[in-house]
């Protein structure tokens, strides 16, 4: 099998091989991920945020097969308790688990898992063992382009779900960490990745040089190994700076107010598409995604059926021919960009008011529960009160000791406080009407 190479906008060329990852990118459960956007509706509010979880992942891929071959090239050979063989597993392991993180999602990403009940983790897990009715990504794992078949699968779930033992030694492994911690390979994509496809410049960041400076640190604790992927303090201002660019990619683009607003419309499309069950409605929608919404318990055939063309072609078919009003309408407004009106939290003084503003949109025909919405967006951008091995950690090259950067960084301390930014979407031509109530 020939090598392939990917010309990527955030990275530049990638190399795509070993011939099992080529195998794993062209099946169809991956090539999927091309209909599924990376940002969810955040193409409603940053009209160049159209890029997919495909390129997302092929991105991952490349950040997390450099991190491993840095740490497996690294004069203090980190590794030197593995064989050849081991360390090529090792490898392949990484590379592996970089391309398929992402492989379970739906579509709108997150904010379907809260429709689906099953978060993406439950169904990556599903992929990759398999099921019996849709065994592929399994049996490429298992198969002919993998030397390393056996056990591959569940040591490849164990990096997903940062769960990874050393073989030889029997400590959690700090490949975990190139997957999943404070700063794994997909943060360092994703965040330049939005930041290109939304144009907002907050998130671009020095990926290479922060990897250039990654280490490893054993220690021994009550008799126990630990190991945990290091920063060399030559890179302090770079992890700082990257600490800086999640707070502001949050606040800018992830918890932006429209898209906050798309999110909360398109889950209460699909509440009311529950609630009524009205027979045309069903009839005019994709079958693929009534599998998802509509059936007790979904089969992973069902979900690896469904991506983001089944979802978009449902909304449009019931914003012109939906029976139920209020389908049509919450569709409508989807397909044609109608936003509701904001009101933030700082209004809305207490309950009399808000069942204030609930009678008046009842006198006016509509229900408060699908015209009146309450969000609460919160993040923090740094928390170092997470489990000690989520923590970043700045190499001092005096002492060679690790210490958490938000003990070296007050900056970084300020962002580990919880900013929580909450708000009321309400129909546009009633908004002054409420603004009435609530300052009266």
């Amino acid at each position: 099998m020939k090598q392939k190479v990917i010309n990527d906008p955030v990275h530049g060329f990638i190399l795509i091989d070993p011939p099992l990852i080529l195998e794993l990118m062209d099946s169809y459960t991956f090539q999927r991920l091309r209909r599924i956007r990376q940002l969810g509706t955040t193409f409603i509010t940053y009209p160049g945020a159209e890029h997919t979880r495909f390129a997302h992942s092929i991105g991952v891929f490349y950040l997390g097969t450099k991190i491993i071959n840095h740490l497996l090239n690294l004069s203090t050979n980190p590794f030197s308790h593995l064989n050849k063989e081991e360390k090529e597993r090792l490898l392949l392991l990484v590379q592996v688990a970089s391309l398929l993180h992402d492989i379970g999602h739906g579509p709108l990403s997150h904010v379907f898992e809260r429709i689906s009940g099953l978060p993406h983790e439950e169904w990556t897990k599903k992929i990759i063992l398999g099921d019996g009715n849709c065994d592929e990504i399994y049996n490429i794992l298992t198969g002919k382009n993998n030397p390393f078949g056996k056990d591959f699968p569940s040591d490849l779930l164990a990096i997903l779900n940062n769960k990874y033992i050393d073989p030889k030694e029997g400590h959690l492994s700090c490949v975990n960490n190139i997957i999943s911690s404070q700063l794994d390979a997909d943060r360092l994509d994703y965040l330049q990745r939005d930041a290109y496809y939304t144009g907002v410049r907050s998130g671009f960041i020095d990926a290479d040089r922060i990897i250039y400076t990654l280490d490893l640190y054993k220690s021994e604790e009550e008799g126990k190994i630990k190991e945990k992927i290091v920063v060399w303090d030559k890179s302090f201002y770079n992890v700082e700076e990257y600490i800086f660019s999640r707070y502001y990619m949050y606040w800018k683009v992830y918890h932006h107010r429209t898209t906050r607003f798309f999110d909360l419309l398109f889950m209460n499309i699909v509440k009311r598409l529950r609630e009524t069950k009205e027979p045309d409605d069903l009839s005019i929608a994709s079958k693929n995604l009534l599998n998802i919404l509509i059936k007790p318990s979904p089969s992973l055939k069902d979900w690896l059926m469904l991506d983001e063309s089944d979802l978009l072609y449902s909304i449009k078919m019931w914003a012109f021919y939906g029976k139920d009003k209020i389908l049509k309408d919450l569709c409508e407004r989807f397909i044609k960009r109608k936003v509701f009106k904001s009101i933030p939290d700082s209004m809305v003084m207490n309950e009399e008011k808000i069942e204030e503003v609930k009678s008046l949109l009842l006198k006016k025909g509509l229900l408060p529960e699908y015209y009146f919405l309450q969000d609460t967006a919160s993040k923090v951008a740094y928390d170092f009160y997470t489990e000690e091995h989520e923590r970043i950690y700045i190499m001092d090259k005096y002492t060679h000791k690790p210490c958490p950067i938000s003990d070296l960084s007050d900056k970084v301390r300020t962002l580990a406080k919880k900013n929580v930014e909450k708000r009321f979407y309400v129909h546009p031509d009633f908004h002054e009407d409420i603004l009435n109530i609530l300052k009266g």
